[in-house]
């Protein structure tokens, strides 16, 4: 299954770097390089450099650790197994091994060919498995930040049409009160006009009934008067007629009034006399200016 596998040896002692290869070559159904460096500085170099499949590395370097380069080897982005090799195994190392990050531990007095092999065959292994959960989880990591990226761009849509329905619920609200505003104006409108309609027909009204008493040749003066109010009526009707039609006013919101001067007395005067004429027998209007 593996086969040409590079192995480095890192341990300061040249007597175990004679022992692990001639354990290596009893390895006869695998095919296995072995290289040695003897420092830990030389051994991260080397480890750095990526050329080995497999490191197999001592406990004691000196005044180093072979924990500590380890840890600092994965620390850089070494994804290869590591293999710690001690003098004595004791549960503390085995545990601290497996937090540095090492694949395997093992006692030195315990190697052999079939135990070395076994330790490097699922390694290797175990290495392949976990650069596939790696990738796994890469692909992963990809998947959700688009679809976090997706979903970001969902709900930046559905915040630019909540952002709309807003604006077009302001829009309507806005034409219900000018439409209500427009509703009442009419309203008023009409039931000025109403009020206004009312006073020239009553005018024209009692002057017609005035102008029917006055039937004797000295009545002709009052009844060109009347005449003339009948007439003043008709062209008042005519102006509130056409003010009452005019739709763009109502539209524009402006119902204008035109003030005039009048003489109060001679409208009131001329207001007593049509009442007069409208009064019954034992009926009088007095009127009294001051």
């Amino acid at each position: 299954m593996f086969h040409n596998v590079a192995i480095l040896l890192i341990d300061d002692d040249e007597d175990d770097f004679l022992i692990i290869k001639g354990i290596i070559r009893e390895i006869t159904d695998r095919q296995y390089t072995l290289d040695w460096v003897s420092s830990y500085d030389q051994g991260l170099k080397d480890i750095l450099a990526r050329r080995h499949d497999v490191y197999l590395v001592d406990y004691r370097l000196g005044v180093r650790t072979g924990l500590e380069l380890i840890k600092e080897s994965i620390a850089r982005g070494i994804g290869k197994p590591m293999i710690l090799l001690t003098g004595q195994g004791t549960l503390q190392i085995d545990e601290q091994a497996m937090e540095a990050g090492a694949y395997d531990f093992i006692e030195k007095s315990t190697l052999n060919p079939h135990l070395l092999e076994r330790a490097i065959r699922y390694s290797i292994r175990h290495a392949g498995d976990i650069h596939e959960i790696r990738k796994l989880n890469l692909d992963l990591e990809r998947r959700v930040q688009e679809r976090t990226q997706a979903l970001a761009g969902v709900i930046k849509e559905l915040q630019e049409a909540n952002k709309n329905i807003l604006k077009a619920k302001e829009e309507v609200s806005r034409s219900l009160a000018r439409e209500k505003e427009l509703n009442e104006l009419k309203s008023r409108f009409v039931s000025t006009a109403s009020h206004e309609f009312r006073t020239p027909l009553s005018a024209i009204l009692s002057s017609i009934n005035l102008i029917g008493r006055y039937s004797k040749p000295g009545d002709e003066e009052k009844r060109v008067r009347h005449i003339n109010k009948i007439q003043s009526a008709v062209n008042n009707l005519q102006e509130i007629l056409n003010d009452f039609l005019s739709l763009g006013k109502l539209e524009e919101g402006i119902v204008r009034n035109n003030p005039s001067l009048f003489d109060i007395t001679e409208f009131s005067e001329g207001l007593t006399e049509e009442m007069q004429g409208l009064a019954k027998n034992e009926q009088n209007i007095i009127y009294q200016h001051l």
